[in-house]
This record gives structure tokens, sequence and C-alpha cells, in this order.
């Protein structure tokens, strides 16, 4: 059993160069990624974009998914999306959530990478997961917010789980060039971002096949 079948999640510790991200900045040009996108996949806060979504329709985005699953070795899958995430500071806490609330399909394998394009700490907002979470099913999630909006490619409101204390989570810091996976049933949250700029990840993701 590896990593990421007995946690939930696994990072692979410097699996892109460290200058990855500049010489492919079309993947971090939040103006040029906004221009490109359709005003429905782009989610705005008074401070800039917060969330762009369904980027694999950019062939440069194609190639990055390339990558990732060539690193993680992963051969066969289909993209379900892409997404960049813009956290600014003081910007609240994600709740604990499963992926797999959205999809409500327990049975696929669906798995998430989230990659940062600078150095995350706790402050600035990393993700925290509960080891093991993903043994247990999909759980029954609360809705939150008052807003739909489209979310791992699906329609609906925001979901949480908010059983368990936040300090049972596992920080996760990650520095530029790693990169991280979860299974859809593996509950994480990401933390305020406490820190003095804003904290930037690029995901995918994808349905094994």
């Amino acid at each position: 059993m590896n990593e990421l079948e007995k946690n939930g999640f696994i990072v692979h510790r410097r699996a892109l160069p460290n200058d990855f991200f500049e010489k492919n900045r079309g993947l971090t040009d939040l103006d040029f990624l906004v221009l490109l996108s359709p005003p429905e996949d782009v989610f705005n806060t008074e401070f800039g974009p917060k969330q762009i979504q369904n980027l694999h329709h950019l062939p440069i985005f194609k190639s990055f998914a390339n990558v990732l699953t060539e690193k993680a070795g992963m051969k066969n899958y289909k993209i379900l999306n892409m997404q960049a995430f813009i956290k600014y500071p003081g910007y609240k806490i994600t709740s604990p959530h499963q992926d797999g609330a959205y999809f409500n399909s327990p049975e696929r394998k669906i798995l998430t990478f989230w990659v940062p394009i600078q150095d995350v700490k706790k402050e600035d907002s990393c993700m925290h997961y509960l080891s093991g979470s993903h043994k247990d099913g999909l759980l029954e999630h609360s809705n939150i917010g008052t807003t739909i909006r489209t979310r791992t490619g699906a329609t609906g409101l925001s979901m949480a789980y908010n059983d368990v204390p936040l300090e049972n989570y596992i920080p996760v810091e990650m520095e530029v060039g790693d990169i991280l996976i979860h299974d859809q049933l593996c509950l994480h949250f990401s933390s305020k971002n406490e820190g003095i700029r804003p904290r930037i990840a690029l995901t995918l993701i994808i349905e094994l096949e």
C-alpha cells in the first residue's frame, strides 16, 4: 500500500524544477487567465479573482496536466477540471470537506493535484488533511454560504464537514516544485491566510480510468 492509499494524500517533494513557473508564466499570469476565461468561470473578490475554473481548455494547462500526471506515474485518466485558487491576506479558512461531496460518486477514483506557485507555510494558508479519512467513505456534509457557484465541475453550494476538531488535521507545508495529491474522500481544509501576500495554487482534478 502506497502513501496515497494509506493516508488519502501524498506529497511529491521537488517534483518540478525550481524555475518551472518562471519558464511557464502563462500558468500564473492571472490577468491573462481571466481574459481567456468566460465570465462564469471567474469568481471575484474586492481584491481580485479568487478562483478561475475550467482552465484545461487552454493548451498550456493541458501540457501542465501531462507533466503532473507523468510525475505521479499516472497514465489512464480524464481531466475533470483545472483551476487557479487565489487566497488573499486575511481571507478566511476554507471549511473542512471532501471533494467527493460535490461529485456524490464515491465509487469513482477521483484525485486532486494541488500545486502552489510559491512556498506555502501554515501562516500562508497551507492545506491540512485528516489522515486516513478517505477510508470512511462519503460523509454527510452541510451546505454553507448562499451563493450558487461552480465547484469541481458541478454546480451547488459550498460544502463543509465540521464534526472533527481542526487540531486533528495534519498541516502540509510546501515549497515551490512540490506536488500534493489527495483522494476525493480525504477530508481537508486550508487555513486562513495570515501572511502578507496572496497564496496562489493551481489544481488538477482527474478521474482514473
